[in-house]
């Protein structure tokens, strides 16, 4: 089991080494992953979108303001947008992987080996 959070995660650190040569298996091994967190990461999508409606402030046409790609949000409501957010984060699902060992990274970002620490055992 994991959380939402670490699945959001997990599979946008599969998408930026799918990009990356690497041995049939490894590719078939992130593939098959990527496959697996897809489902959980568009429900986190969806349910992030919803919560981004329901607390951000809207222009006359009832459309979200964005300042660059930051929604605008009124002071009062940022404490119950981020309980809820951090109630999204934190819903546990399974992940069924049926090969959970990635081999020969020589190299790896810090950030996409965190993100993956828990689906993968990494050999050389």
């Amino acid at each position: 089991m994991i959380t939402l959070k670490k699945a959001f995660h997990a599979y946008n650190a599969i998408t930026e080494l799918m990009n990356e040569k690497m041995s049939f298996k490894n590719a078939h091994t992130l593939l098959m992953a990527k496959k697996e967190l897809e489902h959980h990461v568009q429900f986190f999508a969806e349910k992030e979108h919803e919560l981004v409606d329901k607390y951000a402030i809207k222009n006359e046409d009832g459309k979200v303001v964005l300042n660059g790609n930051q929604f605008q949000m009124p002071k009062d409501k940022i404490e119950d947008f981020t309980k809820e957010h951090d109630e999204l984060d934190s819903v546990e699902v399974a992940v069924d992987l049926k090969e959970k060992t990635l081999h020969g990274f020589s190299e790896i970002k810090p950030s996409v080996l965190e993100a993956l620490m828990e689906l993968f055992d990494f050999e050389e």
